[in-house]
């Protein structure tokens, strides 16, 4: 009995600190939405080098150019529009993230966090889930858990887009340029994350 109970408690702790392997690790990838990155929702697929360069001799030495963060225009949960690249003049936390994730749902009281205290000062929090399920399901869970940021869809191509995100949470941090300067796969805390926000708005 003892040695499954720390069976058990040793894979929830691996979960925790690694994530969820994604469901798109699966012989069945997530099949794109009507939300997908089309002709209609362009993912940037060049680096402007020109552009990096000169941003990066804005940026210190611990957040160092990851690349453009590739734009997306997709409809949130709420019926809004979220545009990557209107939020340019903005620090951006991305989440990639699904319902069925633990660690994913243990972050979320982070992420609600650092949006409740930074709303207002030039940061922007965006979930994107990569549920398979219907947007009504992905939407009760959104409303049960108290999830006031914007939360999108996201899909096989920005997923692709983003590097592949072969497991969750995984999270960006963007500066106001649009440059990532941040990647964790895992969960995060707010203190963690509001370490790299803080630098990213004194630029």
């Amino acid at each position: 009995m003892k040695k499954t109970v720390l069976l058990v408690s040793f894979i929830t702790c691996a979960l925790i600190i690694n994530g969820c392997g994604k469901k798109e690790d699966s012989p069945n990838p997530i099949k794109p939405t009507k939300n997908s990155i089309s002709k209609k929702n362009p993912v940037t697929k060049k680096i402007d080098r020109k552009t990096v360069k000169k941003i990066e001799k804005k940026v210190t030495k611990d957040y160092k150019s990851i690349g453009l963060a590739p734009d997306f225009e997709l409809t949130a949960l709420d019926g809004s529009t979220v545009k990557l690249s209107a939020l340019k003049g903005k620090v951006v936390v991305l989440d990639f993230w699904a319902t069925w994730c633990p660690p994913c749902r243990k972050m979320i009281p982070e992420l609600k966090k650092i949006y409740s205290k930074y709303k207002n000062k030039n940061v922007a929090v965006i979930g994107i889930s990569m549920d398979e399920g219907s947007l009504a399901t992905i939407k009760t869970f959104v409303d049960n858990a108290g999830i006031k940021y914007p939360v999108v869809k996201g899909d096989h191509a920005l997923s692709k887009a983003y590097g592949y995100i072969n497991a969750i949470p995984t999270s960006f941090i963007i500066d106001k340029a649009g440059v990532i300067r941040d990647k964790h796969t895992g969960f995060r805390s707010a203190e963690d994350m509001e370490s790299v926000i803080k630098d990213l708005l004194d630029l």
